[in-house]
């Protein structure tokens, strides 16, 4: 389920009369939750690493060989596949350390660095391949705008939601007529709700990566 930043703002706000926009600015909250949004994305993907997979399609020939293709940003490069030009077979692209990409090895393969792909060989070795299919995790979006969602939906929201309630309790009021704030409360029910995220994506992840990582790690 798409859930927006507003509808975690609001549902943050909820949370106690003092937690209004006079306030707690929604420009600031955006960027307490763009930071935060980010980092829990990284934990999840450390969870399981293909949660936030995104499909790339790269023709070829490219542009310019020498000068490589330059990648959307991403925490991750998972890899791919190569497609041969008859539209059928395909064959898996290896991905070389840098300091490797001299060394004779498979192919087809190539490496990357400062966020460009190269690929191994000279231009006429790939002739006989029509495009790259890769898959990546695009780095979390700059929140901006309250209609921008987040990259999961269900816990992440309420994960999110108790963060902005803890930043909020924190920041705390000085209006005697609001009711007091228990700050001890938000910041436990926070590292609650972050917990109850990664232990609901390890435990629906479990039975399809093996490369999952302890949740109890990133707390």
């Amino acid at each position: 389920m798409a859930i927006t930043v507003g509808d975690v703002m609001e549902g943050a706000r909820d949370q106690h009369s003092s937690f209004d926009e006079r306030r707690h600015p929604d420009r600031l909250l955006l960027r307490q939750l763009s930071g935060y949004h980010r980092r829990l994305c990284a934990k999840a993907v450390h969870v399981s690493e293909s949660i936030l997979a995104t499909a790339l399609t790269i023709p070829l020939p490219l542009t310019s060989f020498v000068a490589g293709y330059t990648l959307p940003a991403h925490q991750y490069l998972h890899g791919g596949d190569v497609w041969w030009t008859n539209g059928i077979d395909k064959s898996p692209l290896t991905l070389v350390p840098w300091a490797a990409r001299n060394d004779a090895g498979k192919f087809p393969s190539g490496w990357v660095h400062g966020g460009v792909l190269y690929l191994k060989g000279d231009a006429s070795d790939w002739t006989p391949y029509a495009s790259l299919h890769l898959t990546y995790t695009p780095v979390a979006p700059e929140f901006t705008v309250l209609t921008q969602t987040l990259l999961l939906g269900d816990t992440m929201g309420d994960a999110c939601e108790a963060f902005l309630a803890q930043v909020m309790a924190v920041r705390g009021h000085a209006d005697k007529d609001a009711p007091r704030l228990d700050v001890g409360f938000f910041v436990q029910a926070a590292a609650a709700a972050e917990e109850a995220f990664l232990t609901d994506l390890f435990l629906r992840s479990g039975n399809q990566d093996n490369r999952i990582r302890d949740v109890r790690s990133f707390a």
